[in-house]
């Protein structure tokens, strides 16, 4: 989606679907990408970078779990990843990000 140069100011709003990385992503650029290899570049560079982040080691810093069934915080790394990977879904328990 390429939007008139009075609807950005100066800045570019690209909505890519990742061909090769199975996700869709809404990026803001700055400037113009010359070349659809350039913008495939950048997209790559990005799902890079994303890979490291979404790893559930980091996710589990990065998260708490409230369980408002038993009235309980959990910020314990080990056990936030163990309900990551249980993909439970339990009635008012929530991963509260900590940032």
């Amino acid at each position: 989606m390429w939007l008139s140069k009075q609807e950005r100011n100066g800045w570019l709003l690209v909505l890519f679907e990742m061909k090769y990385f199975n996700r869709n992503i809404l990026v803001l650029l700055k400037q113009d990408l010359k070349s659809k290899q350039a913008i495939e570049k950048e997209m790559a560079m990005l799902n890079d970078m994303l890979y490291h982040v979404e790893k559930v080691d980091n996710l589990a810093v990065a998260f708490e779990i409230i369980d408002c069934n038993n009235y309980k915080i959990v910020s314990r790394h080990h056990v936030v990843k163990q309900y990551i990977r249980s993909h439970k879904e339990d009635a008012f328990v929530f991963m509260f990000n900590r940032n």
